[in-house]
């Protein structure tokens, strides 16, 4: 299975969310469209919402959000699971379906990342979220119809796409993913497709450094 990041920023509205406490304290959340079907996104795949968006929602709610295990990060990792050491947000009320939308309300956590995030937040700096998940897809028409069976496995923050986006998509174009003895794992990291994508990049030394990072870090 491939690994598929979706950034949703600007397509979908963000809304920051207080929540006083009884110490004085306060939470922060973020919420809004975590999941989107039927139409094309701008990486060119399409989720129907029937065979794909419902069944992924409802595993995630069972599997991740419900089990106490739906922790996002900062920005695009090259890695399908997020890590603890990593965690910035955590969903923990399931997904509700709005329209072809997944919505969903992710509070900001208070460790070290969750800080950085807090102050962005607070800063007003425009945010947006972004879908980690496993999938397959096949061609049909202009776009790449994701099939049934498709996993998600967090819901990140995100800057609005830019170039930071290239070297991940490239990874995952180069990647396969298999979940051996409960354990998902890399494959294979193809040898074509890094030398194709590594000399169609040679002049961009930020790219094949981000690059050559992001494939150490694989797993």
């Amino acid at each position: 299975m491939k690994l598929f990041v979706e950034n949703y920023h600007g397509l979908a509205q963000l809304e920051v969310l207080t929540e006083s406490m009884a110490n004085g304290g306060k939470r922060m959340y973020l919420e809004g469209p975590m999941v989107m079907c039927n139409a094309g996104n701008r990486n060119g795949r399409y989720y129907d919402k029937d065979t794909v968006g419902i069944p992924s929602v409802a595993a995630y709610n069972r599997d991740y959000i419900m089990d106490s295990r739906a922790i996002g990060e900062i920005e695009h990792p090259s890695y399908p699971f997020p890590k603890l050491s990593e965690a910035a947000t955590m969903i923990k009320d399931p997904l509700t379906w709005t329209g072809n939308d997944a919505v969903g309300k992710a509070l900001i956590l208070n460790n070290q990342k969750g800080q950085i995030l807090t102050s962005l937040v607070e800063a007003g700096y425009n945010m947006g979220v972004s879908t980690r998940g496993l999938g397959d897809t096949t061609k049909s028409g202009q776009l790449q119809k994701v099939k049934p069976g498709y996993m998600i496995t967090a819901v990140d923050t995100v800057d609005r796409p830019s170039g930071q986006t290239c070297y991940v998509k490239a990874i995952t174009e180069a990647t396969e993913w298999v979940e051996r003895d409960g354990v998902w794992m890399p494959l294979d990291i193809k040898g074509n497709d890094v030398d194709r994508i590594v000399n169609e990049n040679a002049d961009d030394e930020e790219f094949i450094r981000r690059f050559k990072k992001a494939l150490g870090n694989l797993g």
